[in-house]
């Protein structure tokens, strides 16, 4: 079984994306040179929120055509892609599906609230957090304003030769209290 993925980038200051959810302060920066062609490899179904879906579709292609993918969403959606599925049952059930669909990895692409629902509920295997040099002043944060702290065990640090570097963390499992006796 696959490991439920995190795999984003902030910049400098925090941030996933600009005021207006835009990215275009990443445009300088090749994603093939951080490993994402093998990443995305392992990656057998992808999740994302219903803004983060709408946003992807406002480009000319859909870039998850041969990829399993699960919309967490409240809303109808038409015309899906291929391969994608909307699904109204919040994102439990959605990972759930997701989970019963690959073998492979599942990638949270976002956004920020998917990503901290998905935190929240513990689902979160691994964490790539690839910090841009580039501070963008405001935006949407990485995950917002979670419920209580997650707490983050570092696995590695990679650096890249344009100031990029790669956090990778797991998120750590809190034991359980023990009972009274």
């Amino acid at each position: 079984m696959g490991q439920i993925r995190i795999y984003t980038a902030t910049s400098a200051d925090g941030f996933i994306a600009d005021r207006e959810g835009g990215v275009d302060w990443l445009a300088d920066f090749n994603p093939a040179i951080y490993g994402f062609d093998t990443f995305i490899g392992q990656v057998g179904a992808i999740v994302l929120g219903r803004r983060t879906y709408e946003y992807t579709m406002a480009f000319d292609d859909w870039p998850y055509a041969d990829k399993q993918a699960f919309i967490v969403t409240s809303h109808e959606l038409k015309n899906l892609p291929p391969h994608a599925k909307a699904v109204r049952g919040g994102l439990a059930a959605t990972l759930a599906m997701a989970r019963a669909a690959t073998d492979g990895d599942i990638w949270i692409v976002g956004g920020a609230a998917t990503m901290r629902s998905a935190l929240e509920l513990g689902a979160v295997d691994c964490i790539e957090l690839f910090l841009v040099p580039t501070l963008v002043g405001d935006g949407i944060s990485l995950v917002g304003a979670l419920s209580a702290p997650v707490a983050l065990a570092l696995d590695s640090i990679e650096t890249f030769a344009d100031g990029v570097v790669k956090l990778t963390y797991h998120p750590r499992r809190q034991a359980a209290a023990p009972r009274p006796a």
